[in-house]
């Protein structure tokens, strides 16, 4: 039989939905960029960008798809986020290969840096790292807490981002989250009536902030980016940013769920999230090749 790796132009939509969702609800299958349920795995693939059939490529047998890697890219920091590989086939780290080769033509020169991100459990693209010598970066928990948990959640405020505070953002997102998929210009200007950026001051001194959106499709809200100065730490600012943002997220009717990531390693903050009622639904491996 004859496997074809394509660019993803004539492949359907909903089929390429069915297969990923198919794979990644399965945690030796699953890529943490795509999200756990088909309607987090739909609206992921629709908000592309560029769109799936510009940024993916597919592998075929017999008619069927049997393989998928698909690429998200921010030139501004030279860095790709790998979609994939998700495969089904016996030959997997063949046909990953083949993926990963016609994938790269897709993006920029200026884009150096290439990142993989998988379920704990995921064996194949843990040997794919290994072999195509990509470093392990980080290892995440991926928490969730359900909406029939949002009452118990303390009614703090917070404030919403105003310009006269850029420079402190940015200083403090650079300090906190170095060279991460975001710039602090990013999170503001992708505020918008689905994504918020909060902050918590004294006296014109930034505290900390939150980022965090409501993904109605997937039915469930993100926050991204949760970070206190050092200065004032064990001072209830994170619990008060994240309080304020789960309540900004439970308005939003349809979302079911509210999720984050965190380092493994940051007992602090896993000790906030578990007081708030989050649970950890899965760990993952964060992984980066310099090109």
């Amino acid at each position: 039989m004859s496997t074809k790796v394509t660019r993803c132009f004539d492949a359907d939509f909903d089929d390429i939905v069915r297969f990923v969702t198919r794979l990644n609800t399965q945690p030796d299958h699953h890529i943490g960029f795509f999200g756990a349920s088909e309607a987090d795995i739909r609206q992921t693939l629709a908000e592309l960008e560029p769109s799936v059939h510009e940024s993916s490529v597919v592998a075929e047998e017999d008619g069927n798809l049997v393989g998928l890697m698909g690429v998200e890219y921010d030139v501004e920091i030279g860095r790709a986020w790998l979609y994939g590989p998700l495969i089904d086939h016996s030959d997997w780290q063949v046909l990953a290969d083949r993926l990963y080769a016609a994938v790269q033509p897709l993006l920029p020169d200026v884009v150096r840096e290439h990142d993989l991100f998988c379920d704990t459990r995921n064996q194949n693209v843990r040997a794919f790292a290994d072999r195509r010598s990509f470093a392990l970066r980080s290892e995440n928990a991926i928490l969730n807490l359900d909406r029939a948990q949002f009452a118990v959640v303390p009614q703090l405020e917070a404030e919403p981002f105003t310009a006269p505070y850029f420079a402190r953002l940015e200083a403090l997102h650079d300090h906190l989250f170095p060279r991460t998929y975001y710039t602090a210009r990013q999170l503001v200007d992708k505020q918008d009536a689905d994504t918020f950026l909060f902050i918590a001051s004294d006296g014109g001194e930034l505290m900390g902030y939150v980022f965090g959106k409501v993904q109605r499709q997937a039915e469930q809200g993100y926050v991204d980016f949760l970070g206190v100065a050092d200065s004032q730490r064990r001072r209830g600012v994170g619990r008060r940013l994240l309080s304020a943002a789960v309540r900004r997220i439970a308005e939003a009717p349809e979302v079911q769920t509210v999720n984050l990531t965190m380092n493994t390693h940051n007992t602090a903050a896993m000790s906030l999230y578990a007081n708030l009622g989050f649970t950890v639904e899965r760990t993952m491996m964060g992984f980066r090749r310099q090109v």
